[in-house]
């Protein structure tokens, strides 16, 4: 089973993004569980790139 976990960063309604993620992820991708943890913008902690 395909599964996505993400840490998002927005300034959108977090509810409302997060039913667009995971509609979006199940329709393009097929990932039927997502983990995803929203954090407002301007949250310095949140915004640094673990990544690069």
């Amino acid at each position: 089973m395909p599964v996505l976990t993400a840490h998002v960063v927005t300034q959108d309604a977090p509810a409302d993004l997060l039913a667009r993620l995971r509609r979006c992820t199940a329709d393009h991708f097929g990932i039927a569980h997502t983990a995803l943890q929203v954090e407002p913008a301007g949250l310095r902690s949140c915004e640094r790139p673990v990544h690069s």
